[in-house]
């Protein structure tokens, strides 16, 4: 009988350690869930910016064309414009790492 105790007793301590564990590994799970949200809203965010930058880049295609065509033009411009472009793509991209929104 007391065999029988023993035997119980450990089999008691090993489903309270499984308990422990799986409650624990839940937990894991669920902040994976809350990073996973967080990391697909910055995405969304990002995807975002992107789709405006790459109008932007269109734009600066269009003037780019008028620009060559007419003659007379400064080129210091069209410089500026690209680089301005350049400059809020990699803000938003960095603004988009830090999630802010």
């Amino acid at each position: 009988m007391e065999d029988e105790a023993t035997r119980l007793a450990l089999v008691e301590s090993e489903l309270e350690r499984h308990e422990t564990r799986i409650t624990e590994h839940g937990k894991q799970i669920d902040q994976l869930r809350l990073s996973f949200a967080r990391m697909e809203t910055t995405l969304s965010q990002i995807s975002g910016s992107l789709a405006s930058i790459d109008g932007k880049v269109t734009t600066v295609d269009e003037k780019l064309d008028q620009e060559h065509d007419r003659p007379g033009t400064s080129a210091i411009k069209l410089f500026w414009l690209v680089a301005g472009a350049a400059a809020t793509a990699c803000v938003a991209y960095f603004l988009g790492t830090l999630g802010v929104r």
